[in-house]
């Protein structure tokens, strides 16, 4: 299942913010 992957959906940020700054804890998204 997509539960199983290795690594969070937060560890690749969606296309939508592929545009913009990585997501991190340190580096809010730019949706703003």
């Amino acid at each position: 299942g997509r539960h199983a992957l290795p690594a969070p959906a937060s560890a690749a940020p969606p296309a939508s913010t592929a545009a913009g700054p990585p997501l991190g804890s340190r580096a809010p998204p730019r949706l703003a």
